[in-house]
């Protein structure tokens, strides 16, 4: 579907891709965590709104005029509770599952109950379900809804990557203000605006992470880097910048666009949203300069 230039391409409950008529700069932005369609095989034993709490809701909102600066858009369409892609496939703790029996190698995330599927919910780890998943129920998850993601993102980063050997990508997320009993620097701690991450400098070049931070500082807000998040599985993925691969994870502060109480944005979405509008032509210049350097 083409609309007010922007070509779209919608996988059923799975995915949505954006990206401008015509070429676009080797520059994706992905949202995995922005979902709120329930497949028909999720039947939580809580509150809708308790599960789209845990949501980056809106993110891609915030993001979506990206392809209007000659980048691409993925945005999850599943929620994260149901299966988390930015978690690795095996990041399972065993003793959770009715009858696992496939590869486990779960980090503290899954002992939290929050790796690859979420079994608790915040603030207080709420449990989702009343009795543990099958094997059989996340294995489907994995193949209907992770592994398509990650198959889409795959395909838009390794194909720009092969037309000039250079990729840029932003991992779009947001935070609560305040950390809570499900993270792992313990309850209570408030967080910066905006957190960029690059895995203490091994997923982009100094010059992606430092430009992403200068538009969003010149904007006022405060931003850090790696704290309190470091960046999870997908920047691990897809950053590799020997290789011209260059990936940031950015987690935007939830109280900078969105309603807590309501979770509807704020008076203060459409702010945010002009701040992300500006970092996006500012990344596009970025990127635009560093081709024309190569």
């Amino acid at each position: 579907m083409t609309e007010n230039g922007v070509n779209s391409i919608h996988l059923d409950g799975v995915c949505r891709i954006s990206r401008p008529h015509g070429d676009a700069l080797p520059l994706i932005f992905d949202s995995p965590h922005s979902g709120t369609v329930f497949p028909p095989d999720f039947k939580p034993a809580i509150k809708r709104e308790q599960v789209l709490s845990c949501a980056d809701l809106y993110v891609d909102r915030l993001f979506l005029d990206a392809p209007l600066h000659g980048a691409v858009l993925l945005a999850a369409e599943f929620p994260r509770v149901y299966v988390d892609a930015n978690r690795a496939a095996d990041d399972v703790a065993p003793d959770t599952v009715a009858d696992w029996s496939g590869p486990a190698r779960p980090t503290e995330k899954a002992h939290l109950g929050k790796g690859l599927v979420w079994l608790a919910v915040k603030p207080d780890a709420t449990p989702v379900y009343k009795t543990k998943l099958t094997a059989k129920e996340i294995q489907n998850r994995i193949e209907h809804y992770y592994k398509p993601y990650h198959d889409a993102l795959d395909a838009l980063v390794n194909g720009a990557h092969r037309k000039i050997g250079k990729v840029w990508h932003v991992n779009c997320h947001s935070m609560q203000p305040l950390s809570g009993v499900m993270d792992a620097e313990g309850p209570d701690i408030q967080r910066a605006d905006i957190v960029l991450s690059d895995r203490d400098g091994t997923t982009c070049a100094p010059a992606f992470i430092h430009a992403m931070r200068d538009s969003l500082k010149a904007a006022g807000l405060e931003v850090a880097i790696n704290q309190p998040f470091k960046g999870a599985e997908i920047i691990k993925r897809h950053g590799a910048p020997a290789e011209g691969r260059h990936s940031v994870q950015i987690e935007i502060n939830r109280r900078l666009y969105l309603n807590l109480q309501t979770l509807e944005p704020s008076t203060h979405f459409a702010d945010m949203k002009a701040i992300i509008d500006a970092l996006l032509k500012d990344l596009a210049s970025f990127v635009q300069g560093e081709l024309e350097r190569a």
